[in-house]
Parts: C-alpha cells; structure tokens; sequence
C-alpha cells in the first residue's frame, strides 16, 4: 500500500469517528440553546402582560424586545465561549493524529512546531467557512457566521412577534409562532430555523478547524500539491461534486467545507505523484437515517403486518439486516481512485441521475451535451432548467 493509500484511508477513518463527535457537540449546543428558550419565553409573557393595542402599550412591548434581545446576545456569546474550547480541543487533537501518521510512516526527521493558544484563535477568526470565518471579535459586529446567526435570530424574532402583537393574538398564538405546534413537532417556529441554523455553523466550524490542523501539519512537510476528494455517492454537493480529482498547489484552491451542514470532503496530499487502488461508491442520495427506515418498512412489507408483530426483536433485526444487505450489493462498489466524480456520475443508473438531478435536469443531461460538471455555476449551485436551455 502506497503511503498515498494509507494517508486517505486513515484520514477517512478518522473522519467517521468526527462525525460521531460533532453530532455530540450538536446535541450540546442545543441543550444549551434550549435552556436560553425558555428565559425568552418566560419574557414574552411579560411582554404580553398589557392588554389592547395603542402607542403606549407598543411602546411598552418594544421595550421588553429589547430585553429579550440581550438574552439572544447572552445565547450566542456562550455558544461563542463553548464552541472556542471545542475548536481549540479539536486543532490540538487532529494535530496530534496527524503529526503521529506521518512521524510512524515517513523515514525522515521532521520539526513539527505546535502553534500556542493565540495563534490558533487567530486561525478561527481567519479561516473563512465559505468566504467569511465562523466568529470574529465580538458577536454583534456583523463579521462573522455566528455575527450573522445572532443578528438574523433576534431580527427574524422580533419581526415575528410584534406582527402577532399588532394583530392583537393572544399570547398562546405568539408563543406557538416562536416556540411552533405540536402538531408540526415544534418544527414550524422561530425556535427551529435557529436551532438548524446554528447546529449546521457549529458543525461546519468544527470541521474547519479539522482542516486547518491537517494544513499546518502538511505546511510543515513542504506538500506541493494536494488534490480534492468528494464522496462518491448522490448526497454529494453539486460544489464538492465539481471539485473532486481536482489538483492544486498546496497554498491555493478552495478547502473544505464549502457549504454549511455537513461538507464531507477533504484535500489529501501527493507524496511522489503515485496515486493507486480504489475508492468506494455508493449509488445512492438517501442518509444512512433514511435508508434504515426504508430498510424497516420493506422487511415489514415483506412479512406482512400481522406477521410482523408476531416477530421477535432479534427475527426483525435479521430480516433488516437481509434488507441492507441486498441493499449494499445493489448499490456499492469501486472504482479506480483516479475516478472523479463527473466520470463516476455519468456512468451510474439513469434512476439514480434522476434523483439527484431533477425530471428537468436529468432529461437535458441525458442529451449527451453536457456532463455533471456542466450543470453547476460558478457558485458550487446547480444551474436552473431554464438556463440549461439556453446553454444548448
């Protein structure tokens, strides 16, 4: 095995166990984020403690905003404080795994120089996630991702609850705005679109940091080129997807993530040129979540529900587990690690090009005018139907 092989299989497999972590440090920031909630509930209903509308009473709510405001800023400063300890345990760690691969497979003396707690801040406030860093000096100055969360949270908020205010609803009608329905499992209300929002900038910041450590590591053994690498599979951003196989100079070129919510791609260095074996392929465009349902109800379909009931735990799981495994022989393979993913794209199944294309798409891709990396814009986007059209 080639020592390109097993720097992309190591870095793969530590890959998957970051992804168990960050779903950890998701959780957390939630439960934080939930606490907050329920201060700025107990507000509102103060807020609300005037009844009928006039200037007075207006001037009275707008008043209890402003408080509720300041608990929003309270909120984002502690993810802030939270998530600096995690990013900075993180450069730490991956510097240290990195560091031990190359020191335990490269026979030559190496000088790693680990950065101090400063200069890895500075780092965070200067590695851009998509063109900007994730936080700067201070919350509130509008030059950051969590800058921008905490200022689109407290204006989307406010805009939220005064209409309901001025549209005389009750409280009960204000609260279910902000905190959702429980017909919808609370996914319709203010409360949800910032808890999302966060956990995807958390994640991606998390991850940035993965990459920087990997960087310094790298900058230290003088890497010339690195090339970008995709996930082969129909989850894979049109962005990701147009950048796989792609060669740059070590100081240059886009570095993961490249979009918000779970960019899994990675740069990987070459060491003499040698690039060999194979690479996995999952024809594919569901979660690992949605094709275990998917695997559930097909095994219950396959028995019938009568007989499904009368099934123990362990005779379900078997039959779940038959389930993926046709699954897997059906749907994952290799191909050459040379593979792009614009060459692997346009040889899969015309119902998995379907899927992850589009009706529209998909029929003017199969045209045979234009590949995969045609139908994505300069901004990583695909291109709409309309504009394919007047491309051909």
């Amino acid at each position: 095995m080639t020592l390109n092989e097993k720097y992309r299989d190591s870095l793969l497999r530590r890959l998957s166990l970051f992804g168990d972590y960050t779903k950890t440090q998701q959780k957390a920031i939630l439960k934080l984020i939930e606490g907050y909630e329920e201060r700025i509930l107990q507000d509102l209903v103060k807020a609300y403690k005037d009844e009928g509308i006039s200037v007075t009473s207006l001037r009275k709510f707008q008043k209890e905003l402003s408080n509720i405001n300041l608990i929003h800023l309270s909120l984002y400063k502690e993810i802030y404080k939270v998530t600096e300890k995690e990013i900075i345990g993180i450069f730490k760690s991956e510097y240290q795994f990195q560091k031990g691969f190359f020191k335990k497979n490269l026979d030559i003396g190496i000088n790693f120089t680990f950065p101090n707690r400063e200069k890895i801040l500075t780092a965070i406030q200067t590695k851009p996630l998509s063109g900007r860093p994730f936080f700067y000096k201070r919350v509130s100055d509008g030059k950051s991702w969590l800058s921008d969360l905490y200022l689109s949270e407290v204006s989307r908020f406010n805009r939220v609850v005064t209409q309901s205010f001025i549209s005389g609803e009750t409280l009960g009608q204000a609260i279910s705005r902000v905190r959702g329905t429980r017909s919808a499992n609370y996914k319709d209300g203010v409360f949800a679109i910032s808890k999302n929002n966060a956990r995807a900038v958390v994640r991606t910041a998390l991850q940035g940091m993965q990459n920087a450590s990997q960087e310094l590591v790298l900058q230290n053994l003088k890497t010339r080129q690195e090339i970008y690498s995709a996930i082969l599979d129909g989850r894979t951003t049109p962005i990701c997807g147009q950048l796989d196989g792609n060669v740059y100079k070590f100081d240059e070129g886009p570095r993961p993530p490249q979009h918000f919510g779970g960019c899994r791609s990675i740069r990987l260095p070459f060491f003499n040129g040698d690039i060999l074996g194979q690479r996995t392929y999952i024809s594919d465009t569901r979660t690992p979540s949605q094709r275990l349902v998917d695997f559930r109800r097909n095994a219950k379909a396959g028995v019938g529900d009568k007989r499904w009931r009368q099934l123990s735990p362990a005779n379900r799981k078997s039959l779940i587990a038959k389930e993926r495994a046709r699954w897997a022989r059906e749907n994952i393979g290799t191909v050459p690690v040379t593979t792009n993913f614009n060459q692997w794209f346009n040889t899969q199944n015309s119902a998995f090009q379907e899927k992850r294309l589009g009706p529209g798409r998909y029929r003017i891709f199969k045209q045979g005018k234009l590949e995969f990396n045609d139908l994505v814009n300069k901004n990583g986007r695909f291109y709409t139907v309309n504009e394919l059209n007047n491309f051909i």
